[in-house]
């Protein structure tokens, strides 16, 4: 696992930042092996004082065309987003 972060802890993210302050990478041979490893260190990762896509991408990584290799690069916008949306608003009211 490596990360690629361009700030640390005590860093100010000015309101007009990129929305890309950090980057996980993960590698194996195995496609599986790859999926897992990405999904301890979404699971194992904290950051605070932002909002991050850190639970959109666990729950991508944990959908059937992302396991198969079978997604398209409409994937998210076509097939992923409306049922993830659904979930979070379900967890949301949940939560209330």
């Amino acid at each position: 696992m490596r990360i690629d972060a361009g700030v640390v802890a005590g860093s100010l993210i000015a309101p007009f930042y990129d929305s890309m302050i950090a980057k996980v990478i993960v590698h194996s041979n195995q496609r599986q092996t790859t999926l897992n490893k990405m999904r301890r260190c979404l699971d194992e990762l904290m950051l605070t004082g932002v909002q991050t896509n850190q639970d959109f991408l666990a729950a991508l990584l944990n959908t059937k065309a992302v396991a198969d290799g079978t997604y398209t690069t409409t994937y998210i916008e076509q097939d992923f987003l409306k049922g993830w949306l659904n979930d979070a608003q379900a967890q949301v009211s949940s939560a209330n």
